[in-house]
């Protein structure tokens, strides 16, 4: 069962018993910085959106802690101002909207599968009131914010989220630029929930009006790495550069470690070496994927040759080795 509702366990990560692969990786929960998360319960109640100090001294969050049997679901969104993402409560309207239809009964995603999870059914959806959110603004202290808040942190809110939602209703940015889908995906922070929701296989869904969420597959971070789309504070571009890292490693692990799919480990291999600076040598390359010069017009199952690893990685002097080869 999704989330952990309707009678089921749990998650993994809410009742306590970690994945080991992603605990291995990113380090165990009692190692980790307080997640504070804002109760669906309380944002539907917002007439003006709050801060996290404001709701932190009216004790209007609540801490995860790994008994939790709540359910973690990440509020994906663009700031449409500098200072406030949402001064107008236009985006956070239509989320509140959205949250009563589901609970009524009246909206629900379609069915999709992310991995080797799924779409949450009619049934679970209604529960949506008892879901825990992650909203930046709301959740994070700003100075957080400002400075770059720390890659643990981050880390943390990626092993226990259970569903990303892009908030993503069209609507118009302070500076008189469109809002919605491909803007958000054009933005680094936006870039990057929407690749840790593809590469850990979490739903992700989409929210364009208070009756409009359907599943959404984002491919995009593959061509456009998120530290090199558009950003508001320059020096977050590092972080994400660091988390998207850590993400892509933890994938090449697990798929090498237990599931053995060896077309997803080649392809996430690559990704993951487009950030790295080092390891750009003919025979580190040959190492990396296993391969001999022997193979060099082989192709994999699903077409992945050594000339277009190389391609991915952006590795351009062992391209134009394997091109003179």
């Amino acid at each position: 069962d999704f989330l952990g509702m309707g009678g089921s366990q749990g998650s993994q990560s809410a009742s306590g018993d970690d994945d080991p692969l992603i605990t291995e990786h990113f380090g165990s929960m009692a190692d980790q910085e307080d997640l504070w998360l804002l109760p669906a319960r309380t944002l539907i109640e917002f007439h003006e959106l709050l801060p996290f100090a404001t709701l932190f001294s009216r004790k209007r969050l609540v801490k995860w802690i790994p008994e939790s049997k709540r359910s973690v679901v990440m509020i994906s969104h663009q700031w449409s101002a500098t200072d406030q993402p949402d001064p107008k409560m236009r985006q956070t309207a239509v989320l509140q909207q959205l949250l009563h239809h589901m609970a009524s009964g009246k909206v629900a995603a379609g069915y999709q599968e992310f991995g080797e999870r799924k779409t949450p059914s009619l049934e679970e959806q209604r529960l949506c009131l008892q879901w825990d959110l992650w909203y930046d603004y709301c959740c994070l202290p700003q100075a957080e914010i400002a400075k770059g808040c720390s890659a643990k942190l981050m880390c943390q809110l990626f092993h226990v989220l259970e569903l990303v939602i892009v908030l993503a209703p069209p609507m118009l940015h302070i500076d008189g630029s469109i809002m919605n889908l491909h803007s958000h995906a054009m933005r680094g922070w936006c870039l990057l929930e929407q690749m840790a929701a593809t590469v850990l296989e979490k739903p992700l869904l989409a929210v364009t009006g208070p009756k409009s969420i359907f599943g959404l597959s984002s491919k995009g971070w593959m061509q456009t790495m998120p530290h090199k789309a558009k950003f508001s504070i320059s020096a977050h571009q590092e972080l994400v550069k660091q988390l998207t890292l850590e993400l892509l490693e933890w994938k090449v692990n697990s798929l090498d470690g237990l599931h053995g799919d060896k077309e997803q480990w080649l392809l996430y291999t690559a990704l993951a070496q487009r950030l790295r600076p080092d390891s750009r040598s003919l025979a580190s390359f040959w190492e990396r994927y296993q391969m001999t010069p022997a193979r060099l017009k082989e192709t994999s199952s699903r077409g992945f040759s050594p000339l277009m690893l190389a391609c991915v990685e952006g590795n351009y002097s062992t391209v134009q080795l394997l091109l003179e080869a």
